[in-house]
């Protein structure tokens, strides 16, 4: 594909660099190349059907009575395992104080020891002492169960945030975005929308928006992964994720609403005005945030597992062979849902 040439007085970006050093960086750029170049052909197609009055907004408000229903059914799931956690929590506390309070002290000591010292064996001073002993030891072992029910209680609600921490959110984002679609359709444009194609088209196609593109997604990588990308992965183990994000970018069908992502409402004519073209540069990725994020994580996370995996396998191998301890596993999962970016397609 074509690239431009610079001159040997030109500073090149970061992520040139990287996608002119490194296998995986050139893997990556081109990844993002064919991401831009698709969404550029679908803008082909989106803006003939807007002009010819195909993109239709329909059925809006029951998407977004499906999307907040199912929204607020994870923050009561949430709500109700938080619930769960501060009642064991109570429990727990109050178990404590129970057996802190049935501590054998005073007289009934001073009495007990008074009777193993002249040999009794028996007698009102030692049940009673033995008594308050085998209570308080019940009452030990309700605070230990109370204290594993905050435990379960606590990795109840901790997995359920982390299966959902990023639903939530893109639920969010998609009920907005629908809003905002919405809003946007209803204000005529004024002018056929393939006047504006070419322009929009080009920034698309540029080297420059496949540099953004890439740098998002080497931004994304590197905070995923909390800087183990750059740091314990190797060349090799980079390329295959560069080659994961190029296979999920080729084969992912757009669906970008051009109207509510590149246009705004002109209040000096009452019609749909373009975005400047700079601010579309570094703007239109914005709707499609949690899509390329998804794609990114997941490529990341499926070499990083077979990484670790590989990499414990070896270690429980060794340990056996030496002294038969056992490797352990260190396993991390895919994000459990992925919402398409951006307003999405609206319905026709």
């Amino acid at each position: 594909m074509p690239r431009r040439k610079k001159s040997d007085c030109e500073e090149k970006s970061t992520v040139i660099k990287i996608r002119d050093d490194f296998d995986w960086g050139r893997i990556l750029y081109d990844a993002c190349h064919v991401f831009n170049r698709r969404m550029a052909e679908y803008l082909v197609e989106y803006a003939k059907r807007y002009d010819d009055g195909e993109v239709v907004v329909k059925n809006a408000n029951e998407e977004i009575s499906a999307l907040v229903e199912k929204r607020n059914r994870l923050i009561g799931e949430r709500k109700i395992l938080h619930d769960a956690l501060r009642s064991a929590s109570a429990s727990k506390v109050s178990a404590y104080r129970k057996y802190a309070k049935a501590l054998p002290i005073g007289e009934v000591v001073a009495n007990f020891r008074k009777s193993v010292l002249s040999g009794e064996m028996s007698g009102e001073s030692i049940d009673r002492y033995r008594e308050l002993i085998n209570g308080r030891s019940e009452l030990n072992s309700a605070y230990h169960s109370c204290l594993i029910g905050e435990k379960k209680a606590m990795e109840n609600e901790r997995r359920h945030v982390d299966a959902n921490m990023f639903v939530t959110r893109s639920l969010s984002h998609r009920i907005n975005n629908i809003v905002k679609m919405v809003e946007k359709h209803k204000v005529p444009l004024g002018h056929p929308m393939a006047d504006d194609v070419d322009s929009i088209y080009g920034l698309l196609m540029s080297e420059a928006q496949n540099e953004r593109l890439m740098a998002v997604c080497l931004n994304i990588l590197n905070t995923y992964s909390e800087k183990e990308f750059s740091t314990m992965m190797n060349v090799l183990e980079r390329e295959r994720i560069a080659e994961k994000i190029f296979e999920f970018f080729s084969k992912f069908e757009h669906n970008y609403d051009f109207i509510s992502g590149c246009y705004d409402v002109d209040e000096s004519t009452g019609f749909l005005k373009m975005k400047p073209l700079d601010v579309l540069a570094n703007k239109i990725y914005n709707g499609y945030y949690f899509t390329i994020r998804g794609y990114v994580q997941r490529s990341y996370a499926g070499i990083r597992f077979e990484k670790f995996n590989v990499e414990s396998a070896d270690a429980n191998w060794e340990t056996e062979t030496d002294n038969g301890n056992h490797g352990i596993d260190r396993k991390i999962s895919s994000e459990s849902e992925m919402e398409h970016g951006g307003a999405g397609e609206p319905r026709a």
